[in-house]
């Protein structure tokens, strides 16, 4: 996640005109990169949250018994 962030952050600060791109009417790169940063963070959750039931939940499960 701080991966994508910074990696958004930075083309932001020093890649403007590309990040102005439109790609298509009232859609620019940058709005098209944003909604992926978050899409991303969607994601990655979700692959926390199946981990933890898989993994981490048993093993807590089993500490504590």
């Amino acid at each position: 996640m701080i991966a994508m962030y910074f990696g958004f952050m930075t083309m932001f600060a020093f890649a403007k005109p590309m990040m102005g791109t439109i790609l298509a009417p009232g859609l620019s790169l940058c709005i098209l990169l944003g909604a992926g940063v978050i899409l991303g963070s969607f994601a990655l959750c979700l692959v926390y949250v199946v981990w933890a039931n898989r993994f981490y939940d048993p093993a807590v499960r089993r500490i504590m018994n």
